[in-house]
């Protein structure tokens, strides 16, 4: 086959998707945005626009050419899940998934891999490289839907388990699993709101230079792994905390609030009432 360079500027067709702009918004876009995103990333224009299609149904879609332009795209809006061609220019399907799941910053992001690579040792090596599905070419609309719609399912079980017990990433046995990676950031993440438990000053900015991520990143992250935003997982983590504390019947309700961080007890019981239906003092007396 020819190469670009055969051809003039006038003969060459640019995908307009290829040069679609996301401004970086000073809050990250989850926490505003509507649908789950998932960036399709194809070289073949007519297959990239097939996959988006079809995605588009359900979920807001942006697209890459290829890994490189992926991996661009996602300093500017992270996706909740990548469908990925393996063999692309400049960099392959593989590659990128390499990086994903090697980066802390990406790791917790599922991947779909798409390749016309049917053999068995292609399909092995996607999987060991940590793609959450291998779907062969051709592929039905119907099928591709129900993977993605699986590893959302899969994930919202997740979100549901470690909201209900962060202790259940212990657990070999629970299920959906929590990779590796995502288990060591979400250990180091509550060890650091353990040891700022009482510190009512605690900022994300703090967080995120502890965990060694930016803000944009911690958004996603932790909204990812446990349906909410770091803010309202703090002030959850907080409560559950003074909770526990009630119970043990060793403070009053003033000294517990000040033990997780509220400069109140008029803001501790507010808090607490709005996310347990009940007074701090109710729980405290034992009547709740």
């Amino acid at each position: 086959p020819l190469g670009i360079d055969a051809y003039d500027d006038a003969e060459i067709w640019t995908d307009p998707e290829d040069n679609e702009t996301m401004e970086q918004e000073d809050d990250p876009p989850l926490a505003r945005r509507k649908n789950l995103l998932c960036l399709v990333v194809e070289d073949n224009v007519g297959m990239r626009h097939y996959v988006a299609g079809i995605l588009r149904e359900e979920y807001d879609v942006v697209t890459a050419a290829n890994g490189m332009k992926a991996l661009e795209k996602m300093k500017a809006a992270l996706p909740d899940i990548i469908v990925s061609d393996v063999m692309m220019p400049v960099m392959d399907g593989l590659t990128l998934l390499g990086k994903i799941k090697d980066s802390q910053e990406y790791c917790h992001i599922p991947v779909v891999i798409l390749s016309a690579k049917t053999d068995i040792d292609s399909k092995l090596e996607g999987i060991c490289t940590g793609a959450d599905a291998y779907i062969p070419k051709p592929f039905e609309k119907k099928y591709l839907q129900a993977v993605v719609a699986g590893i959302f399912e899969n994930r919202r079980r997740l979100q549901a388990r470690l909201s209900r017990n962060p202790s259940s990433i212990q657990s070999e046995e629970e299920e959906p699993s929590v990779s590796p990676k995502d288990k060591a950031f979400i250990e180091k993440l509550y060890s650091l709101l353990e040891e700022n438990i009482a510190n009512e000053n605690l900022a994300l900015c703090d967080l995120c230079e502890r965990l060694g991520i930016g803000r944009t990143s911690l958004w996603s992250k932790v909204q990812s792994l446990f349906g909410m935003s770091p803010r309202e997982l703090i002030l959850n983590f907080r409560m559950d905390r003074a909770k526990s504390l009630l119970k043990t019947g060793g403070l009053n309700v003033s000294e517990v609030g000040y033990a997780v961080g509220f400069s109140s007890p008029s803001a501790f019981s507010r808090a607490f009432r709005a996310k347990f239906g009940t007074s701090p003092s109710s729980v405290l007396n034992g009547t709740q």
